[in-house]
């Protein structure tokens, strides 16, 4: 029972890091086009 919930607060931990370094990825990709344009 506690492993199961722990693990699952681990995947959300996951799912919401890569979710907001997609997004920080995203801005400065975004960044870097504008600079050169």
């Amino acid at each position: 029972m506690t492993e199961s919930a722990s693990s699952s607060d681990v995947d959300m931990e996951k799912n919401q890091f890569s979710h907001s370094s997609v997004k920080t990825t995203a801005l400065s990709t975004s960044q870097v086009k504008q600079a050169r344009s």
